[in-house]
């Protein structure tokens, strides 16, 4: 007996990127999956949602995934569309006759504008999917030990009904007479 509600995480790190990937599942009458994923990884959706498929047959199954670049990867400012930014803005400053003050503030938001979006790391597929993998496991069995939970307490409540109904028969074959000698006093 497995449980319908679940959940299990999943870590996957290389050099240059950690992933992590959280799986929650809830009872519901069909096969109902929300995947997140960060735009970059974007294009594997579908096959995440085929390894759920695969792994869960029923309820409502929520995919998170959260990636980490780390080291020489990560996003860096880009230094060469920052310089270009304030030169244009100069350049235009001067066609409309004004000279505008650049701050440092405006710089910062012009590099977080175009900051360089982290690489796409060859692996980041095989990487995400081991993750999502990693995470349906924990959830079977997660499922697993709430339902073995499960049915230890629904199997002490169905020896106690049984207790309750033996009872019961045995007070019962005494009732008639006692209901008749009552109705007669």
């Amino acid at each position: 007996m497995r449980s319908m509600t679940g959940y299990g995480r999943g870590e996957v790190a290389n050099d240059d990127v950690r992933v992590v990937v959280d799986v929650r599942t809830v009872n519901h009458k069909g096969l109902d999956i929300k995947v997140r994923l960060p735009r970059e990884s974007a294009q594997h959706e579908l096959q995440v949602i085929r390894l759920v498929q695969a792994s869960v047959q029923r309820g409502r199954i929520d995919v998170s995934c959260e990636a980490e670049v780390r080291g020489a990867a990560r996003a860096a400012i880009d230094v060469d569309g920052v310089t270009a930014f304030v030169g244009e803005v100069r350049r235009l400053a001067g066609q409309l006759g004004a000279l505008p003050g650049i701050t440092e503030g405006d710089v910062l938001r012009a590099a977080l504008q175009l900051r360089r979006t982290a690489p796409v790391v060859d692996d980041s597929a095989a990487l995400l999917l081991d993750a999502v993998a990693q995470a349906l496991a924990a959830v079977e069995e997660s499922r697993t030990r709430e339902g073995a939970a499960l049915h230890r307490v629904l199997g002490e409540r169905l020896a106690s009904i049984a207790r309750l109904a033996v009872e019961l028969a045995t007070r019962a074959r005494g009732a008639p007479p006692r209901a008749g000698d009552r109705l007669r006093a």
